[in-house]
């Protein structure tokens, strides 16, 4: 009876520890890019939903980078889908080997990202957003093709909602590619 009830025990055990190691896994694919292993879209909203609703300290100093490949469309009609999917990964690996423990990649759409800094100043945000492309210039990331990304910088304000926060980044964003791509714009502070 004592050996039958310590087996039984060491199974449960066993089981019990695939079951919680199957729920990390089931977590983790659920909020991950399997493409880039960045997290995904539906993550970096709740990550957001959750900055702004423990936003109480007006000077409180959050950044959010709007980051875009440029001329990515051009990669994949010249080089086909599968190198277009390999410089994903590539720039994501870039980046992740720049940013801090606790900052957050997403990614947004197809060659859009999204990087949230928590406790970060503008001036650090600009610096981090120009490391990053620069970086990403420098780097070979597909043979014999030059990647660059455009970036939009937005801080975060003690009022204003999520999607403000992402639309004031994606309009700097946007002013960076018209700007002539490969460049950093930081959107306007907030008016008083």
């Amino acid at each position: 009876v004592l050996i039958t009830s310590l087996l039984t025990t060491l199974f449960i055990d066993v089981l019990l520890g695939n079951i919680k190691d199957l729920q990390a896994a089931l977590k983790a694919q659920a909020i991950t890019d399997p493409l880039t292993g960045a997290f995904n879209r539906r993550h970096m909203s709740q990550q957001l939903d959750r900055m702004m609703a423990t936003l109480h300290d007006p000077s409180a100093s959050n950044a959010l980078l709007a980051i875009d490949l440029d001329l990515f469309k051009q990669v994949n009609d010249r080089l086909g889908h599968a190198a277009g999917d390999e410089a994903l990964k590539a720039v994501v690996a870039c980046m992740t080997g720049r940013i801090r423990r606790g900052d957050m990649l997403f990614r947004s759409g197809g060659e859009e990202f999204v990087l949230l800094l928590p406790r970060t100043s503008a001036a650090d945000a600009a610096r981090v957003a120009e490391d990053l492309r620069a970086r990403i210039e420098q780097a070979e990331l597909l043979p014999q093709v030059r990647l660059t990304v455009s970036i939009g910088v937005a801080m975060q304000r003690a009022v204003g909602t999520a999607d403000e926060w992402v639309r004031a980044a994606d309009l700097a964003l946007y002013e960076a590619k018209r700007s002539g791509r490969n460049r950093v714009v930081a959107a306007a502070p907030a008016a008083p």
